[in-house]
């Protein structure tokens, strides 16, 4: 960049794509963080509904209180799975986010002119030693 002089270009597209990228990820996470609260907002709410319906409170909706408690601890076991699942969702969507960057930034084509001089082709093969040959096969 400093043989061609794109310095100061390159630090301005770069900071107009940070500033972008980071509004970006800062929306996903509030978005992240409103969908987590949700659902761990309704784990609560469905105990507090048992809790309520079995309390006694309800004529024919009396329970024990053991049969309340394990209710409870079911409603806990069900939803566990739930978050569990969709937290691996998140880190594979995350991954495959990344990788796309990745190999976006690999399949950047160059944008400036070879110096004078560069190597036109690079070699396909390298040269045969004998001797890493007879180390590969120990």
């Amino acid at each position: 960049m400093k043989a061609y002089g794109f310095v100061d270009e390159v630090k301005l597209r770069l900071a107009m794509r940070n500033t972008e990228k980071l509004r970006q990820e800062v929306k996903a996470q509030f978005l992240e963080y409103g969908f987590w609260s949700v659902l761990l907002t309704m784990e609560v709410v469905t105990v507090i509904a048992i809790i309520g319906l079995g309390s006694g409170k309800y004529p024919g909706l009396k329970m024990s209180l053991g049969t309340m408690v394990l209710f409870v601890e079911y409603t806990r076991r069900m939803f566990f799975p739930i978050m569990m699942f969709l937290e691996q969702i998140n880190f594979v969507q995350r991954a495959f986010a990344s990788a796309d960057r990745v190999f976006g930034i690999l399949d950047t084509p160059l944008a400036g002119e070879e110096r004078p001089g560069a190597v036109a082709d690079v070699p396909e093969a390298v040269e045969e030693d004998p001797l890493r040959e007879r180390l590969v096969l120990l």
